[in-house]
């Protein structure tokens, strides 16, 4: 059994409107889709009303300094480690996050911590969520022992904010004598930011990914994505493409509509397009999604609020631009 650990607390006078306890309760819902019987966890203050959270999670309390928060955050980590023997391993997670995927074969991997990692010369490693194995339960604690003192002795002025990013950076850059196994993960599977996760879900890129990190002003794409997820959601945007053309144009006008998404929940019929096929498994690879019909059914089948047509030789540079019909064509 996998612990799902979230830690959160209230910050007096913050008022930027944001319902972290309801995206709490997002996440574990999310875990206990991929993972039943996971256990679900909440490292709170001691003020935070977490009813909103139901009987099936277990909150645990500290005293925090809320103007230390992400110092405090590393402290609550540390106290449930030291406190619980979660044999089946531990994630620590941010509260704007959904898990996308099972976990098993990570765990079965021989690590004792497992970070993600990404392209940023600024802050190549997240703290968002920490993996713990957990099979060297002494291992575990002497990781968060290591990143603890880098964290005091080198970041002690960035507690509230981004220290813990800081630490986590110079402790894999540095590589400190260690008696833990340590993976790096990347966060292009398991730390996800959806760039746009309208036009991802659609092509089915969010498919891949294990963790989704909606942070920032993407949180307001996280309950939007789970109704789309459930099939509670119908498209604002139906966009057809129709006409014959050349196999060359048919790829281009539709890689078009996916490098140009609209923001908004949209679906991509094609029809009356005698493509070969190469052509439609290539574009049905790159975009399962993608629908293919004749002219009659096209129509019929599309589902949306609103319907652009397209031809073959246009190509579509967003919703707010007229789309570009290709030189030479009519």
């Amino acid at each position: 059994m996998i612990d799902f650990v979230v830690f959160h607390a209230e910050i007096p006078g913050s008022a930027d409107g944001t319902d972290y306890l309801s995206m709490v309760s997002r996440f574990f819902h999310s875990a206990e889709g991929f993972h039943p019987g996971c256990r679900k966890v909440l490292l709170t203050d001691m003020s935070t009303d977490a009813a909103i959270l139901g009987g099936g999670v277990r909150i645990e309390r500290r005293q925090i300094r809320t103007d230390e928060l992400i110092y405090e955050r590393l402290l609550s980590q540390q106290q449930y480690l030291q406190k619980h023997d979660a044999s089946g391993g531990i994630v620590f997670m941010d509260a704007d996050m959904l898990l996308n995927g099972t976990l098993d074969e990570l765990f079965s991997r021989d690590f004792d911590v497992a970070l993600t990692r990404r392209t940023s010369d600024e802050m190549p490693v997240n703290g968002g969520v920490i993996f713990v194995s957990q099979k060297n339960p002494r291992a575990s604690l002497s990781f968060f022992d290591t990143f603890r003192k880098i964290f005091e002795e080198r970041f002690s002025g960035a507690k509230r904010w981004n220290g813990d990013q800081q630490a986590l950076a110079f402790l894999v850059e540095n590589q400190p004598a260690m008696d833990f196994k340590l993976l790096l993960l990347p966060c292009e599977e398991y730390n996800y930011t959806p760039k746009n996760y309208y036009a991802e879900a659609v092509a089915g890129v969010l498919q891949t990914k294990k963790i989704l990190h909606f942070k920032g002003l993407r949180k307001k794409y996280l309950e939007p994505f789970l109704r789309l997820k459930s099939g509670r959601a119908e498209p604002e945007l139906s966009i057809l493409v129709k006409e014959a053309g050349a196999n060359s144009h048919v790829r281009k006008c539709v890689h078009s509509i996916y490098d140009h998404s609209p923001e908004c929940y949209f679906e991509v019929l094609v029809a009356d397009v005698p493509a070969d096929e190469a052509t439609r498994e290539d574009l049905s690879t790159h975009f399962p999604n993608l629908l293919w019909t004749d002219g009659l059914g096209a129509a019929r089948r599309a589902k949306g609020k609103r319907v652009l047509m397209l031809n073959t030789s246009q190509r579509f540079l967003g919703e707010k631009e007229a789309p570009v019909p290709l030189k030479g064509s009519s």
